[in-house]
Parts: C-alpha cells; structure tokens; sequence
C-alpha cells in the first residue's frame, strides 16, 4: 500500500476511499469491484492498484487515515487516565459511526478490531504501568471490548457522553450492584 507525500496520489486515495464509501452506501462491499470504485473515483485501475493493491487496504486506509483513534503519542494523564481513555473511544465511535455502521454491515468488525489494536501498538506509553507478560493481552482485551461496544452503540441513538458513561462504568466496573 502506497506510503508517500505525494499530493497526487493522496489525493486520488481519497477519492477511491470515497467512492469506496459511496458504494458500500449502495450494495454490499462483497458485491463491489475495483472496476467500479475507479469508475466513480475517475482514476485508472493501475492507479487503484499501486496505491491500494486491494478493496480490503482501501478499508484500512479509511479507518487509519479519515478516522484514525486518537492521537497516542502524547501519555495519558494520571489519574484522568481511565477517563481520558473512556472519551477518545466513545469519541471515535461516535465521530465515525457512519462507517463503522457500514463496517458492520458487511461483517467487517475484525477491521475495526485491528484498527483499535494498532492505535494501542502506536502508543509507547501503553502499558507502562502493566507487568510485561500482560501489555498484549490487555490490547487484545480492550480492542475486543470495544469492538463490540461499537457493535451495539453504533446503532442506538446515545451521544457521546452517554457512550462514555457507559464505557466507564464498566471499565472500571461501577456497573455491579
């Protein structure tokens, strides 16, 4: 999958993640061919093809790029931790629900999954107050839990706060009785 700057090809990766979009709206991602993202693109398959290789890259590039998570690089704070870390996910939910609805849809969930999984890779504070043996096993924990939280909020008509109460209340687990 294409990495570059250059302003050409970026520009023309977002209109074949858009097209993409346009046509997940229309018929089953299944259903989809390259021929017809580039058709409503206007790019050549042999552009589709060096900057994607395929439909499944033109997802990940959605999901990295349009709506990527958060921002990891900086730590989170302290004690706001678990609160900071309960809003950026209601937040992404919430702000890309639209695709990850279409996502969904389409039996995609293990995108969302990987997408949460590699936000988690990216953050070098991830983990720092974990035993090592753990740090894997809590990404897979949170990725998953979120994944499915997505499953259900993403067709229910919550805000974003509400998502965020809930995600607290069970990350840290005031939802006993």
């Amino acid at each position: 999958m294409y990495q570059g700057k250059n302003k050409t090809a970026q520009n023309s990766r977002r209109k074949i993640a858009g097209a993409l979009l346009e046509l997940m709206r229309e018929q089953p991602y299944e259903d989809i061919s390259v021929a017809e993202i580039c058709r409503r693109a206007g790019v050549s398959r042999q552009t589709f093809y060096t900057l994607f290789h395929t439909k499944e890259n033109v997802v990940h590039h959605m999901l990295q790029e349009e709506c990527p998570i958060h921002d990891l690089s900086e730590p989170l704070d302290g004690e706001n931790r678990l609160q900071q870390m309960c809003r950026m996910y209601s937040e992404y939910i919430f702000m890309h629900r639209e695709i990850l609805r279409l996502l969904m849809k389409n039996g995609m969930l293990a995108l969302i999954f990987h997408n949460l999984h590699m936000a988690h890779d990216k953050d070098k504070h991830f983990g720092r107050d974990l035993q090592e043996e753990y740090v894997g096993y809590m990404k897979d924990f949170l990725a998953a839990g979120m994944t499915g939280l997505a499953h259900t909020f993403i067709n229910q008509e919550l805000s974003q706060q509400e998502m965020e109460k809930i995600v607290y209340a069970l990350l840290s687990l005031q939802c006993r009785k």
